[in-house]
């Protein structure tokens, strides 16, 4: 058990994960050779040994977790300049998540809401282009993780 999480696997290549409280599946990994022993919670790390029969190798895995980060739009791209866009950002298995929402363009980036637990950022663009907003996630600790949208701005 890893907290509310639950590891298995069998003599096979996928390691599941389940929530200890529902029984529902919360994730997987899929390996190329089979597991060779039971996974070891050893955090932020998951130490999994596996086993390929055909080349008669083993290794040891070093998975982490990557909680699920999403990040939506109010609008579909393309937008028109000064029309109301929202982002909204979901993260599940976050400790106190903090959002901080990132404008991409012509390489640059600049942070247009510092992180806060603020979880929505409405934007009206000015100019025409292409665009990518970034929500990041990070929780008491110091872990994050990142998604992204394209947007396309045009008249």
């Amino acid at each position: 058990p890893a907290g509310e999480q639950v590891l298995a696997t069998a003599l096979s290549g996928k390691l599941a994960g389940f929530n200890s409280r529902t029984g529902k599946e919360t994730g997987f990994f899929q390996a190329e050779g089979g597991f060779r022993a039971n996974p070891v919670w050893a955090k932020p790390w998951v130490l999994a040994p596996v086993a390929d029969r055909e080349s008669r190798s083993e290794e040891l895995l070093f998975l982490k977790r990557q909680p699920p980060v999403a990040l939506n739009a109010s609008r579909p791209s393309p937008v028109k300049p000064g029309e109301e866009v929202v982002f909204t950002a979901s993260a599940t298995g976050f400790t106190k998540p903090s959002f901080e929402f990132i404008l991409k363009s012509d390489g640059r980036e600049l942070i247009v809401q510092a992180a806060s637990t603020g979880v929505s950022w409405t934007w009206h663009p000015e100019e025409e282009g292409d665009y990518r907003v970034a929500v990041r996630v990070a929780q008491e600790g110091g872990e994050s993780e990142e998604a992204e949208l394209e947007i396309r701005v045009v008249r």
